[in-house]
């Protein structure tokens, strides 16, 4: 797949910005109280969460949090909700229910995945026209809903199958946010864009 030259700079430029945030973990907490005090969310029954890497706004905590029912009751009102996890498979992603962190094991990479043994499970199985949010990591966004991510399409091909009424919300910190990135025709638009200090409608 032939990547133009501005995508690139563009994801070079906004990952250099990610990379710098010294206070990661404190940032990613105001995105997801915003997240989870916004009215999507809170009527959400089905949600699909991405598991952090590298300098992308931490979730697993979260989601850790709320499977344990540990969360405090800011962070825990009217959010208990199905909960997955994408996983990969050759150039795809996956989805897997997820009741337990223990159902989970490093991976490529040392990504949290679902154990081998557990993924034919049909209790751990749902589609992706089932859920009412797609939570969405990326590297760039637009405050139009444009999102770069690490130029495998990974995401594009998830966002693809998922169902009309399914909302892809993005989570970023501010200095991911330019004023345009360039979208491909492949490029699925986010929804909904969460940062520390907005939450944009797309």
């Amino acid at each position: 797949m032939q990547t133009s030259p501005d995508k690139s700079a563009l994801r070079r430029t906004a990952a250099r910005a990610r990379a710098e945030i010294s206070d990661k973990q404190s940032v990613s907490e105001q995105i997801i109280d915003r997240l989870i005090a916004s009215p999507p969310y809170q009527q959400a029954q089905t949600v699909l969460w991405y598991l952090d890497v590298r300098h992308e706004v931490r979730t697993t905590w979260y989601v850790q949090q709320q499977l344990t029912g540990a969360l405090p009751p800011a962070l825990g009102r009217r959010t208990r909700k199905r909960l997955a996890i994408p996983y990969c498979v050759d150039d795809d992603l996956q989805v897997f229910r997820l009741d337990s962190m223990d159902q989970l094991q490093p991976g490529a990479y040392g990504i949290l995945e679902p154990k081998p043994e557990l993924r034919n499970d049909p209790k751990t199985q749902l589609p992706v026209d089932q859920f009412d949010l797609i939570i969405t990591p990326g590297v760039a966004f637009d405050p139009q809903g444009g999102r770069i991510g690490h130029g495998k399409g990974y995401y594009d091909r998830l966002l693809a199958r998922k169902g009309q009424q399914t909302l892809a919300i993005a989570l970023a910190f501010h200095c991911q946010v330019l004023d345009q990135v360039p979208m491909s025709a492949h490029d699925v638009p986010m929804d909904y864009l969460v940062t520390e200090d907005s939450w944009m409608m797309c």
